[in-house]
């Protein structure tokens, strides 16, 4: 039976070299206080691109970093990791909108009706045009349809924790 892993820390830093000369130096360092110390815990967080290491008390993490600053002479760059916030459409929302100007004698009409909905666990966004018989020229779609896109963050927002 295997032993279960202790789970991973509260207590975290991101931290990286400070300059790309210490890269492979940080990279060495890293791998001896990891075998040295079985508590410590380093992770790659795709999203943020960072290195977070994590222990389970302030001292430890404070005792790698001088470690790795003092004993290794690695100068790295030490920080708050970077939490990905994420939005989403959770409910069904439609809008309706009638544009209707007069000018100069002349009179522009439209009537837009768009509705948002929460598209599953898929991340991509979609858009789907309900409009027949080419009623309006597809310049105008595909403008409405930038616009939005735009609106719509394509990758998650970091921020510092």
């Amino acid at each position: 039976m295997e032993k279960p892993g202790a789970p991973w820390p509260l207590l975290q830093f991101a931290i990286e070299p400070k300059s790309r000369a210490d890269e492979q130096e940080f990279r060495t360092a890293f791998l001896k206080v990891t075998e040295e110390q079985p508590d410590f815990q380093v992770k790659w967080d795709e999203e943020s691109g960072q290195t977070i290491i994590g222990a389970m008390r302030e001292v430890d993490l404070e005792t790698i970093i001088d470690r790795l600053r003092h004993e290794f002479n690695v100068s790295v760059n030490v920080g708050a990791p970077q939490v990905a916030y994420r939005e989403t459409i959770t409910r069904t929302h439609e809008q309706d909108y009638t544009h209707k100007r007069q000018f100069a004698g002349q009179g522009q009409f439209a009537r837009v009706t768009i509705m948002f909905e929460p598209n599953g666990q898929n991340v991509e966004f979609m858009f789907l045009s309900g409009i027949s018989d080419n009623a309006v020229p597809d310049d105008y779609v595909m403008r409405l349809k930038r616009g939005c896109e735009a609106s719509s963050p394509p990758v998650p927002m970091l921020a510092s924790r």
